[in-house]
């Protein structure tokens, strides 16, 4: 077997952020004032959005269910920590704080690591974050070949790029890969995962996970 390739981060590559939010009362309209400060400030360490911020519809498994959902890319972990760690930064730190009564920040390497910005067709989003058994990464990446035909007859796609959790900053929360699905609608997804060929299907991604979490996100 041909050795995995060094995670982006490691290499001085770039990373992305995955932030997940739970607002309190009013806070979603705070974390707009925070958004509109942040971002001179992630322009300038050369920051951009990996994917756009999206509202959460429904958590199918796994009680993922924040409000928005989104990953930022940072040409490297050290630009990211620099900015967060400065004092531009923390003038304004105080908006994101007052705006959440949780927040997930969590560093993922970027596979393949010189996508771009992913690319969203209107319908829904689905998020998906796995935890493997030893060995599972593979026989996952089996699963997913061999679902892509039954994903491909619901019109939908895999959307590149993954993300492969490392460290998190806010929360517990490191999945060993999130990756987002894109479907023309949440019946869409329902068709695919109730087709009987899709149960043989399940059965090597069942083999593949110990523990996920499944979330749908809904592109404006």
């Amino acid at each position: 077997m041909s050795e995995m390739p060094a995670p982006s981060y490691r290499s001085g590559g770039p990373v992305a952020m995955l932030n997940a939010l739970w607002f309190k009362p009013g806070g979603m309209e705070l974390y707009g004032q925070y958004g509109e400060a942040v971002l001179p400030i992630l322009a300038e360490v050369g920051a951009e959005l990996s994917t756009p911020f999206l509202q959460v519809e429904e958590s199918l498994e796994g009680d993922f269910d924040p409000d928005l959902v989104g990953f930022v890319r940072y040409p490297s972990a050290t630009a990211f920590d620099e900015m967060w760690r400065s004092e531009r930064y923390r003038r304004i730190a105080h908006l994101r704080a007052d705006a959440v009564h949780r927040a997930v920040l969590t560093r993922c390497a970027i596979e393949p690591a010189d996508s771009g910005e992913a690319l969203l067709d209107s319908g829904v989003v689905v998020l998906n974050m796995l935890w493997f058994h030893e060995g599972g990464r593979q026989r996952y990446d089996e699963y997913l070949a061999a679902a892509a035909p039954l994903v491909d007859a619901v019109a939908g796609r895999y959307v590149s790029p993954r993300f492969l959790p490392d460290l998190a900053y806010d929360d517990d929360f490191v999945p060993d890969l999130v990756f987002l699905g894109n479907y023309p609608s949440k019946e869409a997804v329902f068709d695919l995962v109730t087709n009987p060929a899709y149960a043989e299907v399940a059965e090597i991604r069942t083999a593949a996970v110990q523990r996920s979490a499944t979330t749908i996100l809904r592109v404006p």
